[in-house]
């Protein structure tokens, strides 16, 4: 099964989008959920990964240069275009939705292990996790205290 979601940078969900057959490209998942209920505010974009086109609310790294942070690290070499320093930026803000699938994997193990339900409910399981966590997050403390670390500050103080 592919999903698309969309987090912000203080690792809550803002979309997801869930069911669609694992062999469906990433930028049709994208224009299903912009033709349908994804809406980007004017003069915002969402990080992108090479495999969704670019657009006029996407940024997606530029092809044909370095990208991933690991890749920066094992060459030890700073960017030698600002292409590659774009990717390096690109990959380390995009990072966080790495991150946040990762809380949910830790969380819930029901995302790590062999499906034992028919689709339509294994569709329902991911923006139901989201929201959840979302939910989660937003109201309690000592939530933001386990994923970020005892004694790390609040990104969401507030709420």
């Amino acid at each position: 099964m592919n999903c698309l979601a969309c987090c912000s940078q203080d690792m809550l969900f803002q979309y997801v989008l869930s069911g669609w057959e694992g062999s469906v490209a990433d930028a049709a998942l994208y224009l299903d959920a912009r033709l349908n209920d994804l809406t980007v505010p004017a003069g915002k974009y969402y990080l992108a990964d090479a495999g969704f086109g670019s657009c006029d609310a996407t940024l997606v790294p530029y092809r044909g240069f370095r990208y991933h942070l690991a890749e920066q690290g094992r060459a030890s070499v700073r960017p030698a275009s600002r292409e590659e320093l774009f990717n390096l930026r690109h990959a380390s803000a995009r990072n966080i939705i790495e991150q946040i699938f990762g809380v949910l994997k830790a969380k819930w193990d029901i995302l790590t292990r062999a499906p034992e339900y028919d689709m339509d409910i294994q569709a329902r399981i991911p923006p139901a996790l989201a929201a959840i966590h979302k939910f989660i997050l937003k109201h309690d403390d000592v939530e933001w205290e386990d994923i970020l670390g005892v004694g790390a500050e609040d990104p969401n103080p507030g709420t």
